[in-house]
């Protein structure tokens, strides 16, 4: 990170290099994981998406995770817990994440103050989970994933 690298991109225009990156803050380089539980932030996060249910989609500051299970199955994805409220949650099928491709959505599943969404999952069906709290606030976040297992 150190070094000057002109042929370095910066494919989410935040004047972080990509190869620098350390939060998944753009739709395009989600972070694959596969069931279990993440915790982290998203202090550092740019806004590259929108969903139906999270207020001030212009504002948020969100990062994305992909999921690709190896077979069809219930999938459940959520950040009950996490030490800072609301954090929402949306799960879509392409970039731009946008309401047009979202298939989940919600920020109040867990005690009113935390997201929970559940989907049916299609095997070899990569799915894009995106993650943030509201307006332009930070958050820190456990997010736990539990479904069918992941591709290798």
């Amino acid at each position: 990170p150190a070094e000057v690298n002109p042929h370095q991109e910066d494919s989410d225009g935040d004047g972080i290099g990509d190869a620098c990156e350390l939060l998944p803050d753009n739709c395009a380089e989600a972070q694959p994981i596969c069931p279990g539980t993440f915790t982290g932030n998203n202090e550092d996060a740019t806004n590259d998406g929108s969903s139906s249910c999270s207020p001030f989609p212009n504002l948020n500051k969100d990062i994305w995770f992909s999921y690709t299970p190896a077979t069809s199955g219930a999938v459940t994805v959520d950040t009950c817990g996490s030490p800072f409220s609301p954090v929402y949650l949306s799960i879509h099928t392409g970039c731009p994440g946008s309401p047009a491709n979202e298939i989940a959505c919600d920020g109040t599943s867990c005690s009113g103050a935390w997201g929970r969404v559940t989907f049916n999952a299609v095997g070899g069906q990569k799915y894009l989970i995106r993650l943030n709290g509201y307006a332009a606030f930070a958050v820190e976040y456990i997010l736990n994933l539990s479904g069918p297992p992941c591709l290798e």
